[in-house]
């Protein structure tokens, strides 16, 4: 029986409206060895009639009972997946023509230490448009764990192609993470493999209404499930827990939780004295978020 060299996971929740951009982008391919697998997660629109739409054989549908969120339908995808090489998608972003090609023959060329294979991306907001990674960003490949920990996930997980063994023995997405699941994974990976970049954007990820990403109590849980997770790597680092105090602090000031961003954000700047903004940022804690 025959099996694709790469699978590629595209979970989906009620983002019938975008779907057809994202999926045409993946079957318009010029490297054609794939399966793609749509992971409808529980939707209540018309997503399973748009997938139905297309007439391809390389497309295999899969509907949840229930919504598992971002992390467990990628799980649910990774476990059906026959490649040896596992590749994402999201629902509203798009894949550019030669993605997969030149990842792949990147593989090719590449030590076996090498588990992830990512690319820059255009992030479109509006009428403007943001290349990432962005130049604060130094090390780009090899071991990146630190630069990882330190910045905000500068992997846009569309743009990954993974081994599926390195997946799987990280044991794949966390499910707990009802945001920066992708993050996570990046850093468990990161801890173990290397990784190879692509200095050029092969995708374009659309800023769509809706996201999850617009909710900040989410946020919150998951910087401080990120925390607990990479405590003992990140406390190695002032500058690195610092980051993590501030952002925290920062995102409990956003819904005016003044005295617990306080704290956060005087932690942060005992961790890290030599940044005068975090101190200002404590004193604007004091009045909450219109400061």
């Amino acid at each position: 029986m025959y099996k694709p060299r790469v699978s590629v996971i595209l979970p989906t929740y009620n983002r019938a409206i975008y779907l057809d951009r994202a999926i045409s982008s993946v079957l318009n391919q010029s490297y054609p060895d794939f399966e793609l697998i749509v992971v409808d997660d529980a939707s209540t629109d018309n997503t399973e009639e748009v997938v139905k739409i297309f007439n391809d054989d390389r497309i295999k549908y899969i509907r949840n009972e229930k919504n598992l969120g971002g992390a467990g339908a990628r799980n649910v995808g990774i476990r059906k997946a026959q490649g040896k090489f596992i590749a994402f998608q999201d629902s509203d972003d798009e894949w550019h023509p030669d993605k997969l090609k030149i990842q792949m023959e990147a593989f090719e060329k590449t030590n076996p230490d090498i588990a992830v294979v990512y690319t820059a991306f255009i992030r479109k907001v509006g009428d403007k448009e943001f290349i990432i990674p962005t130049p604060s960003v130094k090390k780009r490949e090899g071991d990146i764990y630190r630069e990882l920990l330190y910045h905000v996930n500068f992997i846009g997980t569309p743009t990954a192609v993974v081994r599926k063994k390195a997946l799987e023995k990280i044991g794949g997405f966390d499910e707990r993470f009802p945001r920066l699941q992708d993050w996570d994974l990046f850093l468990r990976l990161a801890k173990k493999y290397k990784f190879k970049f692509i200095d050029k954007p092969l995708l374009t990820a659309y800023d769509v209404p809706g996201n999850i990403s617009s909710n900040v109590d989410s946020l919150i849980k998951a910087l401080r499930l990120l925390l607990g997770k990479h405590y003992e790597e990140i406390r190695k680092d002032k500058k690195i827990i610092s980051k993590f105090y501030q952002r925290i602090g920062e995102a409990l000031l956003e819904i005016d939780r003044k005295q617990e961003a306080r704290k956060l954000l005087i932690k942060a700047f005992l961790a890290n004295p030599s940044n005068p903004k975090i101190a200002v940022k404590a004193i604007a804690s004091l009045f909450g978020k219109q400061i």
